[in-house]
């Protein structure tokens, strides 16, 4: 593992950070010549559910939202439900309108 002092790590921030993320680098941060904090890599947590177990995950939150939903709004989906939601909350809250990338009408 590597050593850099605080204040080079200032200096070279984006070079360190970049070598970090790129090439998997670690380094020792002092200050004073004392370590004082580690610079590595975060560790991406993998999901420890099989492709069932969420597929049963997501049928389970649908039949929660369906059985929350007012008897008027039963004709119209979850996600079309959670959309209306979001957005009105979005209205509310005053933030902008940003679309769906995926759906580029929503």
């Amino acid at each position: 593992m590597k050593r850099i002092g605080i204040r080079e790590l200032k200096q070279r921030a984006s070079e360190i950070l970049r070598e970090v993320r790129d090439k998997g680098a670690s380094y020792e941060v002092t200050y004073r010549g004392e370590v004082i904090a580690n610079l590595a890599p975060a560790q991406r947590q993998e999901s420890s559910l099989t492709i069932e177990e969420w597929n049963a995950a997501c049928d389970r939150l649908a039949a929660q939202i369906d059985a929350a939903t007012l008897p008027e709004y039963r004709n119209v989906s979850s996600v079309d439900l959670i959309r209306y939601d979001r957005d009105r909350l979005d209205h509310v809250l005053g933030l902008p309108f940003v679309p769906d990338e995926k759906n580029p009408g929503n």
